[in-house]
């Protein structure tokens, strides 16, 4: 028989908040969590440079090669190969600064009291709710070499 999800559900939502007020969980987001500042998943991504790179006149190996590597950043990597410097600006403009507001999912998270904030993403949308509700923060980043 199944487990009940809507108890197991309520005993997990008690855990992280009796967790929570230790004041010592982490976080650690990845695209789900910017999907809600209006961010492309890794896939949606690549799908919209796979179209890009379709327009493209020899592009037909490219595409056959491309469709069959899991591996996204594998796949990521060979179409910038083949767009060369146009794959940067798509990139940018995929994942730079947005003029939009995010979805309060996002304020709501960044607004839980983690002791730090860990994200696996290009965009700056924890920074930037972090300092839309006044949270103090440092940001560390490995393109700041």
């Amino acid at each position: 028989m199944p487990v009940n999800d809507r108890q197991a559900n309520l005993a997990a939502r008690a855990r992280l908040i009796a967790e929570l007020r230790t004041g010592r969980l982490l976080s650690l987001t990845g695209a789900g969590l910017s999907a809600w500042a209006g961010y492309p998943t890794w896939q949606g991504f690549l799908w919209r440079v796979t179209e890009i790179v379709r327009t493209k006149e020899g592009s037909e190996t490219v595409i056959r090669q491309t469709e069959r590597i899991a591996d996204p950043l594998v796949r990521a990597r060979r179409l910038s190969s083949f767009l060369g410097a146009e794959f940067g600006q798509i990139f940018q403009e995929e994942f730079g600064p947005r003029n939009t507001l995010p979805d309060e999912v996002l304020y709501r998270f960044v607004a839980l009291p983690f002791r730090h904030h860990t994200t696996l993403n290009f965009d700056p949308s924890i920074t930037l709710a972090l300092s839309a509700i006044y949270r103090a923060h440092n940001v560390l980043s490995s393109v700041r070499r």
